[in-house]
Protein backbone atom coordinates (compact mmCIF):
# COMPACT_ATOMS: atom_id res chain seq x y z
CA UNK A 1 0.00 0.00 0.00
CA UNK A 2 3.09 2.62 0.26
CA UNK A 3 5.88 3.44 -2.27
CA UNK A 4 9.10 4.13 -0.56
CA UNK A 5 10.61 7.63 -2.29
CA UNK A 6 13.53 7.89 -0.20
CA UNK A 7 15.56 7.75 3.39
CA UNK A 8 14.38 10.71 5.14
CA UNK A 9 16.49 9.79 8.39
CA UNK A 10 18.08 7.40 10.91
CA UNK A 11 17.41 7.23 15.16
CA UNK A 12 17.78 5.02 17.95
CA UNK A 13 14.54 3.39 16.96
CA UNK A 14 14.96 2.53 13.59
CA UNK A 15 14.98 4.32 9.85
CA UNK A 16 12.26 7.17 8.49
CA UNK A 17 11.51 6.94 4.89
CA UNK A 18 9.29 9.28 3.06
CA UNK A 19 6.79 7.63 1.21
CA UNK A 20 3.46 7.50 -0.55
CA UNK A 21 0.48 6.08 0.47
CA UNK A 22 -0.81 4.64 -2.59
CA UNK A 23 -4.72 4.24 -1.25
CA UNK A 24 -5.06 7.63 -0.02
CA UNK A 25 -2.68 9.43 -2.97
CA UNK A 26 -0.76 11.17 0.03
CA UNK A 27 2.55 11.30 1.33
CA UNK A 28 3.52 9.81 4.54
CA UNK A 29 6.71 9.05 6.92
CA UNK A 30 7.20 5.34 7.28
CA UNK A 31 9.67 4.35 10.57
CA UNK A 32 11.02 1.25 10.00
CA UNK A 33 11.87 -0.02 13.86
CA UNK A 34 14.87 -2.07 14.36
CA UNK A 35 14.34 -5.90 14.19
CA UNK A 36 15.20 -6.44 18.11
CA UNK A 37 11.83 -4.84 19.04
CA UNK A 38 9.89 -7.10 17.19
CA UNK A 39 11.85 -9.91 18.14
CA UNK A 40 10.69 -9.24 22.15
CA UNK A 41 7.24 -9.99 22.54
CA UNK A 42 6.85 -8.08 25.90
CA UNK A 43 8.83 -4.87 24.77
CA UNK A 44 6.87 -5.32 21.44
CA UNK A 45 3.24 -5.23 23.38
CA UNK A 46 4.67 -2.26 25.39
CA UNK A 47 5.18 -0.43 22.50
CA UNK A 48 2.63 -0.81 20.76
CA UNK A 49 0.42 0.02 24.14
CA UNK A 50 2.06 3.17 23.67
CA UNK A 51 1.82 3.55 19.97
CA UNK A 52 -1.74 2.96 20.10
CA UNK A 53 -2.61 5.42 22.81
CA UNK A 54 -0.12 8.25 21.03
CA UNK A 55 -2.03 6.99 17.82
CA UNK A 56 -5.40 8.78 19.54
CA UNK A 57 -3.83 11.90 20.11
CA UNK A 58 -4.90 14.74 17.61
CA UNK A 59 -3.54 18.02 17.87
CA UNK A 60 -2.52 20.51 15.61
CA UNK A 61 0.89 20.74 17.16
CA UNK A 62 1.72 16.88 17.09
CA UNK A 63 2.76 14.60 14.23
CA UNK A 64 -0.20 12.18 14.14
CA UNK A 65 0.24 8.66 13.49
CA UNK A 66 -2.15 7.07 10.75
CA UNK A 67 -0.90 3.68 11.35
CA UNK A 68 0.98 0.92 12.76
CA UNK A 69 2.17 -2.20 10.44
CA UNK A 70 3.10 -5.51 11.39
CA UNK A 71 4.93 -7.25 7.88
CA UNK A 72 7.18 -10.13 7.26
CA UNK A 73 8.39 -9.88 11.11
CA UNK A 74 8.94 -6.46 10.57
CA UNK A 75 7.12 -3.36 12.36
CA UNK A 76 6.27 0.14 10.71
CA UNK A 77 5.13 2.82 12.05
CA UNK A 78 3.02 5.50 9.21
CA UNK A 79 2.67 9.01 10.18
CA UNK A 80 1.39 12.43 9.12
CA UNK A 81 4.55 13.97 6.32
CA UNK A 82 5.39 17.09 7.62
CA UNK A 83 7.46 18.78 5.02
CA UNK A 84 10.01 21.56 6.45
CA UNK A 85 13.34 21.44 8.89
CA UNK A 86 13.44 20.71 12.33
CA UNK A 87 14.43 23.09 14.43
CA UNK A 88 17.99 21.35 15.41
CA UNK A 89 18.59 22.31 11.81
CA UNK A 90 17.56 25.96 12.27
CA UNK A 91 20.03 26.31 14.97
CA UNK A 92 22.95 24.67 13.12
CA UNK A 93 22.29 27.85 10.80
CA UNK A 94 21.76 30.60 13.03
CA UNK A 95 22.85 29.23 16.43
CA UNK A 96 20.56 31.79 18.15
CA UNK A 97 16.62 32.74 16.91
CA UNK A 98 15.12 36.39 16.99
CA UNK A 99 12.82 36.69 19.80
CA UNK A 100 9.88 37.05 17.95
CA UNK A 101 10.49 33.68 16.12
CA UNK A 102 11.30 31.90 19.65
CA UNK A 103 8.13 32.89 21.24
CA UNK A 104 6.04 31.57 18.37
CA UNK A 105 7.98 28.17 18.08
CA UNK A 106 7.81 27.74 22.15
CA UNK A 107 3.41 28.86 21.99
CA UNK A 108 3.20 26.01 19.34
CA UNK A 109 5.33 23.53 21.06
CA UNK A 110 3.59 24.49 24.38
CA UNK A 111 0.33 24.06 23.22
CA UNK A 112 0.72 20.90 22.14
CA UNK A 113 2.56 19.39 25.51
CA UNK A 114 -0.93 21.01 27.02
CA UNK A 115 -3.08 18.52 24.89
CA UNK A 116 -0.76 15.69 25.35
CA UNK A 117 -0.44 16.03 29.31
CA UNK A 118 -4.39 16.11 29.17
CA UNK A 119 -4.19 12.97 27.87
CA UNK A 120 -1.78 11.78 30.18
CA UNK A 121 1.10 11.39 27.78
CA UNK A 122 4.35 12.68 28.30
CA UNK A 123 6.96 12.92 25.55
CA UNK A 124 10.18 12.12 27.91
CA UNK A 125 12.57 13.33 25.01
CA UNK A 126 11.81 16.61 23.51
CA UNK A 127 14.75 18.34 22.31
CA UNK A 128 15.05 20.34 18.90
CA UNK A 129 15.64 17.12 16.74
CA UNK A 130 11.96 16.57 17.79
CA UNK A 131 10.29 19.61 17.17
CA UNK A 132 9.51 19.80 13.47
CA UNK A 133 8.95 23.15 11.87
CA UNK A 134 7.00 23.00 8.62
CA UNK A 135 7.24 24.93 5.39
CA UNK A 136 3.98 27.22 6.94
CA UNK A 137 5.31 27.94 9.69
CA UNK A 138 3.60 25.45 11.51
CA UNK A 139 5.53 23.57 14.52
CA UNK A 140 4.72 20.49 15.55
CA UNK A 141 6.01 17.79 18.02
CA UNK A 142 7.25 14.37 16.73
CA UNK A 143 8.24 11.58 18.14
CA UNK A 144 5.73 10.39 20.78
CA UNK A 145 6.58 6.53 20.50
CA UNK A 146 8.90 6.95 23.46
CA UNK A 147 6.23 8.76 25.30
CA UNK A 148 4.80 8.14 28.63
CA UNK A 149 1.55 7.39 29.87
CA UNK A 150 0.95 8.57 33.35
CA UNK A 151 -0.49 5.48 35.67
CA UNK A 152 -1.96 7.72 37.64
CA UNK A 153 -2.66 11.78 37.04
CA UNK A 154 -0.39 13.57 34.72
CA UNK A 155 0.51 15.95 37.95
CA UNK A 156 2.16 13.23 39.80
CA UNK A 157 5.31 11.68 39.57
CA UNK A 158 5.50 8.16 37.73
CA UNK A 159 7.96 5.45 38.14
CA UNK A 160 9.95 4.59 34.96
CA UNK A 161 13.08 3.96 33.01
CA UNK A 162 14.65 7.25 32.36
CA UNK A 163 14.86 7.40 28.47
CA UNK A 164 15.61 10.99 27.55
CA UNK A 165 18.94 12.86 25.99
CA UNK A 166 20.99 14.05 28.40
CA UNK A 167 21.69 18.03 28.03
CA UNK A 168 17.79 18.03 27.85
CA UNK A 169 16.44 15.81 30.51
CA UNK A 170 15.31 17.23 33.89
CA UNK A 171 17.52 15.43 36.85
CA UNK A 172 14.53 13.31 37.86
CA UNK A 173 14.26 11.78 34.34
CA UNK A 174 18.31 10.60 34.61
CA UNK A 175 16.61 9.07 38.08
CA UNK A 176 14.11 7.42 36.40
CA UNK A 177 11.00 9.44 37.46
CA UNK A 178 9.09 11.44 34.85
CA UNK A 179 6.33 13.86 35.09
CA UNK A 180 4.43 16.69 32.51
CA UNK A 181 6.89 18.96 34.60
CA UNK A 182 9.90 16.78 33.02
CA UNK A 183 8.76 17.74 29.51
CA UNK A 184 8.76 21.56 30.35
CA UNK A 185 12.17 21.06 31.82
CA UNK A 186 13.40 19.63 28.66
CA UNK A 187 11.65 22.97 27.06
CA UNK A 188 13.44 25.64 29.30
CA UNK A 189 16.81 23.74 27.69
CA UNK A 190 15.09 24.39 24.15
CA UNK A 191 14.57 28.39 25.09
CA UNK A 192 17.97 28.36 26.62
CA UNK A 193 19.10 27.13 23.81
CA UNK A 194 17.37 28.87 21.43
CA UNK A 195 17.88 32.61 23.18
CA UNK A 196 21.70 31.70 23.32
CA UNK A 197 23.21 29.65 20.79
CA UNK A 198 24.38 27.27 23.40
CA UNK A 199 23.02 24.64 26.37
CA UNK A 200 22.68 25.30 29.83
CA UNK A 201 24.29 21.86 30.68
CA UNK A 202 27.15 20.60 28.61
CA UNK A 203 28.39 17.75 30.80
CA UNK A 204 29.94 15.07 31.29
CA UNK A 205 28.36 15.03 34.77
CA UNK A 206 25.03 16.39 33.88
CA UNK A 207 23.34 15.01 36.35
CA UNK A 208 24.87 16.93 39.23
CA UNK A 209 25.42 20.04 37.01
CA UNK A 210 21.51 20.19 36.90
CA UNK A 211 21.06 19.46 40.58
CA UNK A 212 23.28 22.58 41.68
CA UNK A 213 21.62 24.41 38.88
CA UNK A 214 25.27 24.89 37.72
CA UNK A 215 24.31 27.29 34.36
CA UNK A 216 25.42 30.12 33.14
CA UNK A 217 21.95 32.93 32.99
CA UNK A 218 21.14 33.73 29.25
CA UNK A 219 21.54 37.71 29.97
CA UNK A 220 25.09 37.00 30.81
CA UNK A 221 25.75 33.71 27.96
CA UNK A 222 24.75 36.10 25.31
CA UNK A 223 24.75 39.66 24.21
CA UNK A 224 21.66 41.30 23.87
CA UNK A 225 19.17 39.63 26.57
CA UNK A 226 17.66 41.00 28.97
CA UNK A 227 17.27 40.13 32.54
CA UNK A 228 13.81 38.97 32.95
CA UNK A 229 14.56 35.90 30.93
CA UNK A 230 16.87 34.88 33.07
CA UNK A 231 14.00 34.52 35.77
CA UNK A 232 11.81 32.66 33.59
CA UNK A 233 15.12 29.91 32.71
CA UNK A 234 15.73 29.97 36.53
CA UNK A 235 12.29 28.50 37.41
CA UNK A 236 11.80 26.36 33.91
CA UNK A 237 15.40 24.75 34.70
CA UNK A 238 14.54 24.49 39.29
CA UNK A 239 16.13 21.23 39.87
CA UNK A 240 13.32 20.36 42.08
CA UNK A 241 9.77 19.69 40.54
CA UNK A 242 7.48 21.31 42.83
CA UNK A 243 9.44 24.67 41.90
CA UNK A 244 9.17 24.42 37.97
CA UNK A 245 6.22 25.32 35.63
CA UNK A 246 3.61 23.05 35.58
CA UNK A 247 1.96 23.48 32.49
CA UNK A 248 3.25 25.04 29.24
CA UNK A 249 0.56 27.74 29.63
CA UNK A 250 1.90 28.53 32.62
CA UNK A 251 5.40 29.08 31.17
CA UNK A 252 3.85 30.90 27.84
CA UNK A 253 2.43 33.05 30.32
CA UNK A 254 6.19 33.78 31.88
CA UNK A 255 7.69 34.15 28.56
CA UNK A 256 5.49 36.53 27.09
CA UNK A 257 6.47 39.16 29.44
CA UNK A 258 10.09 38.82 28.43
CA UNK A 259 10.84 41.74 26.25
CA UNK A 260 12.20 41.22 22.76
CA UNK A 261 16.02 41.96 22.82
CA UNK A 262 17.18 39.60 20.95
CA UNK A 263 19.79 39.72 18.41
CA UNK A 264 18.88 41.04 14.97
Amino acid sequence: NFRIEREIGEGGMGVVYEALDLTLQRKVAIKQLKTELAENKKELEMFLSEARLVAALKHPGLVEIHSIVREEGRLYLVFEFVSGRPLHALLEDDARLPSARVKGILRQVSAGLDYAHSQKIIHRDLKPSNIMIADDGTVKIMDFGIAHQAKKTVAKMTKAAAWGTPPYMAPEQELGTVSRESDLYALGVCYYEMATGRLPFEGPNFLAQKREMLYEPPSRAAEGLPAELDLVIARALEADPKKRFHSGAEFMAAVESVPDLSPA
